[in-house]
């Protein structure tokens, strides 16, 4: 395994079912209507379910999504939250955080940590608490971007009412989780509460825990389904089917892509975007055109504190506009993907726009072949046997700048 010396730092806060105030680390119900017969799209019935679990990509069917896992609940008789991780695929059961010390309405503790699972792209997000006395033991959290419209759904499975039922809307999440309603997570590098929160390296007790689940994982209902490292004696919180399996950069590195992609494919609604487009590039790259980048993201339709600020509940974003919009991925952060997504956009229609970036290539199509576009079994292959740290890093505002001048000489001539 290459283990390599950065250091990252991540903890994450997956705060759901909140009602607008600050979280208090465990409550004493969902805050959330819940029904059993509604389905996670507000209206159509659920689908039939599909075969046995799988991936579910590239085109994210019947299991990995929302729908799906409650299709699959429902359809197989599943009565329990320790029943539904045992079916969960390999992206699953080898692409997850745990937290000690937690800001959701779960409770967590180092025998009993919060469970947090990302699997290949942080596409589809789910989330469980361990701790026996917690009264939301059995109410499992999800979160799913929707790739057709840019909007992540938050919905919630509550095991405890007998019959499993199904959140009808994300509207008590909106109060945390913002309108519309984006992931909450550690701003790179420094989050306390996960395992391996300093500088990914994990404490003794920690590190014993680990180690005691790794030998019996059928002691425990709730990880007993996990994938663990080989090794727990370098301290190290390690992901055993990544080749850099640095817990917290790897989610923070599929975060940043899922959020930016969510943010463009809003911004490709809005209108004005056909010329927009161009015109949020000459404020980036170019720095010129009278508007910052941020007042021509505003004209997209993004708001600063709502989009931006992942590192913050809604109610305690900083300043205004886009103050405190800069939420660290660990090489990169997320305002420079969006424009390097928005470059790649404009490339795929646009001759003399893909001219002008011939300079940075092959490098930025490799970058965005298998960041945005390996999915499935291709994704999993890459991250588990090819993946080089220093061909894949992702950091736009570094390769930017060396094709400016030709991307600048084009946009003025425009």
């Amino acid at each position: 395994m290459m283990r390599s010396l950065i250091a990252e730092v991540l903890v994450i806060s997956f705060v759901t079912a909140c009602s607008g105030e600050p979280p208090t680390g465990g409550g004493t119900d969902s805050e959330g209507e819940l029904d059993a017969e509604v389905d996670p799209t507000d209206g159509d019935e659920p689908s039939e379910p599909g075969d046995d679990p799988v991936d579910g990509l590239p085109n994210r069917d019947a299991f990995l999504t929302v729908r799906g896992i409650y299709n699959h609940v429902v359809a197989n008789d599943i009565t329990n939250i320790g029943d539904l991780l045992s079916d969960m695929p390999d992206s699953m059961r080898e692409n997850y955080v745990l937290m000690e010390q937690t800001r959701s309405r779960h409770l967590a503790d180092l025998e009993s940590p919060r469970l947090i699972m990302f699997g290949l792209d942080a596409r589809f997000l789910m989330a469980v608490g361990g701790v026996h006395e917690d009264p939301l033991r059995e109410v499992v959290e999800m979160a799913e971007l929707d790739e057709q419209t840019g909007q992540w759904i938050y919905r919630l499975i509550d095991f405890e009412t007998g019959t499993p039922t199904l959140s009808a809307n994300d509207h008590a999440c909106q109060g945390c989780h913002g309108n519309p309603t984006r992931p909450i997570w550690g701003n790179y590098p420094d989050w306390p509460g996960a395992f391996g929160s300093d500088e990914n390296h994990l404490t003794g007790g920690q590190r014993a825990m680990l180690s005691s689940l790794a030998e019996d994982p059928a002691s425990s209902d709730r990880y007993h389904h996990l994938e663990f490292d080989d090794d727990y004696g370098s301290n190290v919180m390690w992901l055993p089917g990544r080749d850099y399996g640095y817990a917290y950069t790897s989610f923070n590195f599929e975060l940043v892509v899922a959020v930016s992609d969510g943010l463009v494919t809003r911004m490709t609604q809005a209108p004005g975007w056909d010329t927009l487009k161009y015109t949020l590039l000459d404020a980036s790259i170019c720095q010129r055109g009278g508007q910052s980048e941020f007042e021509v993201l505003e004209q997209l339709g993004l708001d600063g504190p709502n989009d931006f600020q992942l590192h913050h509940a809604v109610f305690e974003a900083e300043g205004s506009g886009f103050d405190g919009f800069r939420w660290n991925q660990g090489s990169t952060y997320l305002h420079d993907v969006v424009v390097f997504q928005v470059l790649d956009e404009i490339v795929r229609t646009d001759e003399q726009m893909a001219a002008a970036v011939q300079s940075i290539e092959p490098t930025r199509t490799t970058w965005f072949h298998h960041w945005w576009e390996l999915r499935g079994s291709q994704r999993d292959d890459w991250l588990r046997n090819d993946f080089d740290l220093y061909a894949y890093d992702l950091r736009p505002q570094e390769l930017l700048p060396q094709a400016a001048s030709e991307i600048c000489d084009y946009l003025g001539d425009r």
